[in-house]
């Protein structure tokens, strides 16, 4: 019922699940945490490409710090 709630007012529902994981993960581990983890991981995924990784792998590596984005907005 809430993603459709949610679909109405013009959010995705990726962007609400996402919203909901980090902000439970903030209230677990502290805000400061998590956005410093996030920030180490896309740290890390964006300079493997420059080690010339297979052009999947290199998919997946600039995905994943771009699925951390919704974090470092909120």
């Amino acid at each position: 019922m809430a993603s459709k709630d949610h679909g109405r007012v013009g959010y995705e529902l990726g962007s609400s699940l996402t919203f909901l994981v980090v902000l439970n993960l903030g209230d677990r581990y502290g805000s400061k945490g998590i956005l410093v983890t996030f920030l180490v991981i896309g740290f890390i995924t964006l300079t493997m490409p420059s080690f010339k990784p297979s052009m999947i792998m290199l998919y997946i590596l600039v995905a994943i710090p771009g699925g951390a984005t919704p974090v470092l907005k909120s």
